[in-house]
């Protein structure tokens, strides 16, 4: 067993007792463990959320919107009839489940999206006097609740910087997700959160963070179009300094939140040399690179030879001696000749990693043996849970070869 792919929990990844940990010490000596990447983005979203009271009371005000409709038909159906009169889009109202990764930015971003139905919907519901007294009074609850400043721009505002968030989950939930994808996305991650809410800047940026701006010189103007029958409730915002008090204390929530998570994100994904080292066997990326390189002897020498130290050393298990994975002199050996067989028979191939090393497979592996097999040892090991539940890429790498 060379990889291990599962959650973060500490039954798998403890560093004296995990499985991962008495696996290496008691039968794998080469396993390596990658915790899931995508796991660990969404633990990295819910511990920054867990230090702003703010955006925990957030998170209960959606959760009790979510489960005032949810739990009664006729009050969804209430909902739902609004969008049917005005023609538009009802996107499903969602709760949030720290246990499922980023459902927090579906929550928010389906919650802003059906703002102004639900801002009238619970402002009829709490002046129906043929509804039961504690319904109407929950109903302006609920109201009162959903037109606070702070609500309605973490509304907006979240659902940008949790938007950046979401598009890097979806990578880390990929079953052909490459260990050496995993550095450079959380480094481009961290350039968008740092570009959009560093601590320098004196605002902060985001589409929807435009949109709210737009709905504040809206409601200065007195012509706030969808939320027009909300106009009193918003008096509450106060005037204008008063509002850019309220504002400037938010993005400076926003800020804070953004610096979490960036924080966070180096502590989850500390930077790994057998993560970077990977990166050579990136097939478009080699051979990009051999193309801009006068001489390619030099090109990854350094990672072969840490690879070698991994798997090319015999190791001792309970007094017994473990053979090497890989042949470290074949390897080194080939590594050159497969670098110019790479760019004089591949230079213009494109398409999937994967299926770029297959067709690699397919015509070289009996001339470079050693070193496909090193090749493949690397993309077996999982990079998050997703690589072993979706075993298509692993099944093919095997129906190659038994060695590994």
């Amino acid at each position: 067993m060379v990889g291990l792919g599962c959650d973060n929990a500490k039954v798998n990844v403890g560093v004296d007792n995990g499985n991962a940990a008495l696996l290496k010490k008691n039968y794998c000596p080469y396993l390596k463990l990658n915790g899931c990447s995508a796991h660990l983005l969404n633990l990295t979203i819910k511990h920054a959320f867990d230090e702003y009271r703010t955006l925990e009371a957030f998170d209960e005000h959606i959760k009790a919107i979510y489960k005032f409709f949810s739990k009664s038909p006729s009050r969804l159906l209430d909902l739902q009839k609004w969008f049917q009169f005005k023609g538009i889009k009802y996107h499903k109202l969602l709760t949030i489940f720290d246990i499922r990764w980023l459902s927090r930015f579906h929550s928010v971003s389906n919650y802003r999206s059906n703002l102004p139905a639900i801002l009238d919907t619970l402002l009829k519901t709490s002046k129906d006097f043929t509804k039961h007294r504690k319904l109407r009074e929950k109903s302006l609850s609920l109201y009162k609740e959903a037109t606070k400043f702070e609500n309605i721009f973490l509304a907006y505002g979240l659902s940008d910087l949790l938007g950046s968030c979401k598009r890097i989950s979806k990578i880390f939930q990929d079953d052909n997700l490459k260990l050496y994808a995993i550095y450079q996305t959380i480094q481009d991650l961290l350039k968008i959160l740092s570009e959009a809410y560093g601590e320098t800047k004196a605002d902060i940026s985001g589409p929807y963070y435009l949109e709210f701006q737009k709905l504040l010189e809206d409601l200065r103007l007195k012509k706030a179009n969808q939320f027009d029958n909300h106009l009193s409730a918003f008096e509450d915002w106060g005037d204008q300094n008063q509002q850019d008090v309220l504002q400037r204390k938010m993005v400076k929530v926003m800020k804070g939140l953004s610096t979490e998570i960036r924080n966070n994100l180096k502590g989850y994904f500390p930077e790994s040399e057998f993560i970077l080292d990977s990166k050579i066997f990136d097939a478009e990326s080699l051979l990009h690179t051999l193309k801009r390189t006068e001489s390619t002897y030099e090109f990854g020498l350094k990672e072969i030879y840490n690879f070698c130290e991994i798997y090319g050393k015999q190791k001792t298990l309970k007094s017994e001696y473990i053979k090497p994975i890989i042949n470290e002199a074949e390897v080194k050996d080939e590594w050159g000749y497969f670098k110019l067989m790479m760019l004089n028979n591949y230079a213009d191939l494109k398409g999937k990693d994967e299926d770029l090393w297959l067709e690699i497979h397919k015509f070289q592996s009996e001339n470079y043996q050693h070193t496909l097999d090193l090749v493949k040892l690397i993309h077996l090991i999982p990079s998050n849970s997703a690589c072993c539940e979706g075993v298509r890429w692993i099944f093919l790498w095997l129906s190659l070869s038994y060695s590994i």
